[in-house]
């Protein structure tokens, strides 16, 4: 698999610089030189990479290059699956803390409302009174709503 990788990217590659050869591009290098220094970094990168990466690379390597694509289908459209329900999961709780947070402060303005109003009605409440006095009445007050009185 890993030959399979670099020819194709030699390929890629040698596409690219034909093309930018024949718009008189000439600073990209050659695909011989491209191929040896990618190589070499390649090479350079696995031997310093920790040993854990490179058995799982190796086992990487391994694997037979499948013909077949139904089967590679197959497996993304599991893994896609698996996906969506870890992020439908995730997204769930995330909404659920959120809207907890969201009516716990809504519930807390309401008490916090409440409190005032009847601190505020066991005071009195003048302007409550002169108010709705006219309303509950059925009468015009001459006292207009919001003016405290003195007495």
């Amino acid at each position: 698999m890993d030959a399979v990788i670099a020819q194709t990217l030699n390929h890629f590659y040698t596409l690219i610089y034909t093309q930018a050869v024949a718009f008189n591009l000439t600073f990209f290098p050659s695909p011989a030189t491209a191929s040896q220094a990618l190589s070499s970094v390649c090479t350079t990168i696995y031997n310093y990479s920790p040993e854990n990466l490179q058995l799982y690379y190796d086992k990487f390597v391994s694997l037979p290059v499948q013909s077949n694509i139904i089967p590679v289908f197959l497996a993304l459209f599991v893994l896609y699956t698996l996906f969506s329900i870890i992020l439908m999961t995730v997204r769930g709780i995330m909404r659920m803390v959120y809207n907890f947070i969201r009516f716990s402060l809504m519930v807390m303005m309401i008490v916090v409302l409440l409190y005032i109003t009847r601190e505020y009605l066991d005071q009195g409440a003048p302007a409550l009174y002169s108010m709705f006095e006219a309303w509950i009445q059925g009468t015009k007050s001459s006292v207009p709503p919001f003016v405290v009185q003195s007495q």
